[in-house]
């Protein structure tokens, strides 16, 4: 296998690598030392020193915008057009509450959806009384694009899906949906949770109206991070119905007259936890610095070795074939096995972190296992994955589980 890094042992930088196995950053990332410190250094500059002391609080300011650039490079925007926001569903919500939907109106997702897309869906369909129409993601990609093309009608709004899928890992064709977004005159968003850290993004260049990035996930920052992308034509035609402290670009006390804010950053009203930003920052930096082109590479070569492995175990891989619609999420079912409970042994036995999955729409069994491959995971990690799932079925197969 080819060596993208040059020899880099990870587990210098990330000390959850040295404890465990981890094959879960679509569950969560392990956070590497330089985001850690960086939260841990201005949360206790603020704890100690007082958070509203000027120096640092214009140190916190400076500093904040400088990773508001950060986020507009590695997502791919302007920073007029990037806002920090505490999770995707945030995300979701505002989008739907400010693009105008009425009753009968349509948006199109998909059956592959995490909850913190389709739980604001569905409420908005029992508030406002608009259509979701759910597609079929097949593992092919004029099979998708042709799909979501016979579901559009004269009502429909708004398309809204993952980037890359929860389940299967399924990257969308993203460019060619959004082409099709714009002839139809729909909006289009992303959720990008399983996308950003571990492929390249460019929401503007795509043609993506709103994309969401979850910090916690691939771009191994902190919960309570989202970096949300809104193009400038969506933040025109925005109606933005919330507002605080922070979101005024100007406020008269005489008068009580106030004017919004015109660039994204008008969604950060009241107080925010800013240390986990400054974090996420470095989260950037990092990512940058080992370049996502050189991680789809290594994560592309270690899926081959894991879905031979696993096919030679008996499991069926429920994720795309095609390198264009793969990522490192790889996701497996099987007949008979109770995959919850090999999650628990592989944890307490070999400390090896993967997730289990229940989806009604895996081919072979309803329940699977995901197993979630970055830039820091080795050949020996698949081996000792692959090892420790045979020794499972082994014990399995005698009764000793």
């Amino acid at each position: 296998m080819k060596d993208y890094f040059n020899g880099r042992d990870f587990k210098e930088d990330i000390p959850a690598l040295s404890q465990t196995v981890y094959l879960n950053s679509a569950g969560q990332g392990p956070k590497p030392r330089c985001v850690i410190d960086r939260t841990v250094y201005y949360y206790e500059k603020t704890l100690y020193d007082g958070a509203c002391i000027p120096p640092l609080l214009n140190e916190i300011k400076e500093q904040t915008e400088s990773v508001r650039q950060k986020a507009a490079r590695f997502i791919g925007g302007s920073i007029n057009e990037i806002a920090f926001i505490r999770c995707v569903a945030e995300g979701v919500n505002i989008l739907l509450d400010g693009i105008g939907l009425e009753e009968g109106d349509e948006v199109i997702t998909s059956y592959e959806e995490n909850p913190a897309l389709l739980i604001p869906l569905h409420n908005f369909a029992l508030l406002r009384g608009i259509v979701i129409k759910k597609i079929e993601l097949p593992n092919n990609k004029e099979a998708i694009l042709e799909n979501l093309e016979n579901t559009f009608t004269d009502r429909t709004r708004l398309v809204i899906m993952s980037h890359v899928t929860h389940t299967r890992g399924l990257r969308l064709p993203a460019d060619e949906i959004a082409a099709l977004c714009r002839e139809k005159c729909v909006w289009f968003a992303l959720d990008g949770a399983q996308a950003a850290g571990q492929i390249n993004v460019e929401a503007a260049r795509m043609g993506c109206d709103c994309y969401l990035a979850a910090g916690y996930k691939w771009l191994l920052g902190l919960h309570g991070t989202t970096i949300v992308f809104l193009s400038k034509s969506l933040l025109e035609k925005l109606q933005l119905k919330y507002g605080g402290v922070g979101s005024q670009k100007s406020f008269c006390f005489e008068t009580d007259t106030f004017e919004w804010k015109s660039e994204a950053n008008r969604l950060e009203y009241g107080s925010r936890h800013w240390p986990v930003y400054l974090g996420l920052g470095e989260a950037f930096d990092y990512l940058t610095e080992i370049g996502i082109d050189k991680i789809e590479a290594h994560v592309s070569e270690l899926r081959l070795i894991l879905k031979a492995g696993m096919s030679e175990l008996g499991f069926t891989c429920e994720s795309p074939d095609s390198e264009e619609l793969s990522s490192g999420i790889v996701t497996y079912s099987r007949v008979g096995l109770n995959f919850e409970k090999m999650v628990k042994w592989l944890f307490e036995q070999r400390n090896i972190l993967i997730q289990f999955r229940n989806f009604s729409r895996y081919s072979v069994s309803p329940q699977g296992i995901r197993i979630s491959l970055a830039f820091f995971n080795t050949v020996s990690d698949v081996n000792k994955l692959l090892a420790g799932i045979l020794d499972y079925l082994e014990e399995d197969e005698n009764g000793k589980n």
